[in-house]
């Protein structure tokens, strides 16, 4: 089963900025999902972010959605980790790592 999920939020990076996460879920029976789409991060252009083919998502008993992989660099320098909790409200917040430990948070509201 597909499922689509937009959400709309923000990303602290030198201030805060616009994010748009657009994804679809490819559920399995066990609840597991592979995830594809893209997070898209608005600085003075949006900058376009595909998720790795090794992300993935579980729900979890509460019905909450918990995604971890990786988003593609479009400037061709690997992936960023990046972690995302769906919750059943509708509300997700995470975040995306960069090197040394450092992580930019996420937060924002499914639209779709």
């Amino acid at each position: 089963m597909t499922e689509h999920m937009e959400g709309r939020g923000t990303i602290r990076f030198m201030g805060q900025h616009e994010l748009v996460l657009d994804a679809d879920f490819d559920w399995d029976e066990s609840g597991r999902a592979a995830v594809s789409g893209v997070g898209k991060l608005k600085m003075l252009k949006w900058l376009i972010y595909p998720f790795t083919a090794d992300t993935h998502a579980e729900r979890l008993p509460d019905g909450a959605i918990h995604c971890e992989g990786g988003l593609k660099s479009q400037f061709g320098n690997g992936a960023l980790k990046a972690v995302i909790d769906l919750k059943p409200d509708g509300a997700f917040t995470g975040y995306v790592g960069l090197t040394k430990g450092l992580r930019l948070a996420i937060e924002g509201k499914r639209v779709i």
